[in-house]
């Protein structure tokens, strides 16, 4: 009923007219989804109905997320999506929530808090509802399907003068100078980098060991090359007596360590990641090894056998013709 109701009401406006009209606040939204809320509630009631009603969103949060084990970051993303954008719809019953509901808070979203925003919350709802679709028999399609969700904005990276970047980083403190030479020479993600710790090299072997991986539980292994261990095992030497576990120290953040690595002029940890992938290429090495060496998984059924603990050494090559790429022009 609620859905035949929302349609009359809302629906039958011009497409032209409901993309140029101004989006009622989040507090009419709301008043106006619990009424119709509380009509099919009452009408529930006096059929019987109400023992048997539609999984709610946050009972189906709930079974989304205890199907597969799910990476903490992902756990944490769902249910900040549920709190922060979707709280209204948490204890609707899903049947109650029509296209055009989502049609209007996914603008309403794209209004408030942007486009990448509004997509990533409506992939979240999707996924959901997804899931209480296969749980829930009386459901029968997904009203965020009917929604164009756009993908992720490529990113876009400016060219890099990779002398005038050497000037340019030789002139900050040493640990985040050190730092921003890691990030490029290792293209390791924001997260994985920041989170080395003193323990996690072995300079014996030259080999740095990235514990926080966005892709995967396992830890990456890293083959250094020369520059790279060089420049490592005159950090660790440097900052011995500063007593810190962290690779990185930084005695003024409240974790003992840099937490933001980004410094004006120079690029940011995911535009160093673009450089390194970039620069294997124009290195000459294998695409496959390079993606390797930045964590990425490899596509199709055959990457899923590819280990890359097995080919650590096999890779220092690469590693090295990367190095031996970029120190050459900024020398």
């Amino acid at each position: 009923m609620s859905k035949r109701l929302w349609s009359n009401s809302v629906a039958a406006a011009p497409v032209q007219r409901l993309a140029k009209a101004a989006i009622p606040p989040p507090v009419t939204l709301l008043s106006r989804w619990l009424n119709l809320f509380k009509i099919n509630q009452g009408s529930r009631a006096i059929i019987g109905y109400e023992a048997n009603r539609s999984i709610t969103l946050e009972e189906a949060l709930e079974a989304h997320l205890s199907e597969k084990p799910h990476r903490q970051r992902t756990v944490e993303g769902y249910r900040y999506h549920l709190s922060r954008y979707l709280g209204h719809f948490r204890e609707f019953p899903i049947s109650d929530i029509s296209r055009q509901m989502v049609r209007d808070h996914y603008i309403f979203l794209k209004q408030n808090h942007g486009e990448t925003t509004a997509a990533s919350t409506m992939r979240t709802l999707k996924a959901v509802i997804n899931t209480a679709m296969r749980l829930d028999e009386t459901l029968n399609s997904n009203p965020v399907g009917a929604l164009y969700i756009p993908g992720p904005k490529r990113r876009k990276v400016p060219p890099i003068d990779l002398q005038q970047w050497w000037t340019n980083v030789s002139g900050i403190p040493p640990v985040r100078r050190d730092l921003h030479i890691a990030m490029l020479l290792t293209g390791a993600r924001r997260s994985s980098i920041l989170q080395v710790k003193r323990k996690d090299v072995d300079l014996d072997r030259a080999l740095l060991t990235f514990t926080h991986m966005k892709t995967s539980d396992e830890p990456l292994t890293f083959p250094m090359g020369e520059f790279l261990t060089k420049l490592i095992a005159d950090r660790l030497l440097a900052d011995i007596d500063r007593d810190s576990p962290w690779l990185w120290p930084s005695p003024m953040s409240r974790l003992g360590r840099i937490t933001e690595p980004k410094v004006p002029g120079l690029p940011t940890p995911h535009e160093y990641r673009h450089y390194a992938r970039t620069f294997y290429i124009a290195a000459g090495v294998p695409y496959a090894q390079g993606a390797l060496l930045l964590g990425q998984r490899l596509p199709g059924a055959t990457g899923a056998y590819v280990h890359l603990e097995h080919l650590v050494e096999d890779l220092r090559a690469d590693v090295q013709a990367l190095e031996n790429y970029i120190l050459a022009r900024i020398r």
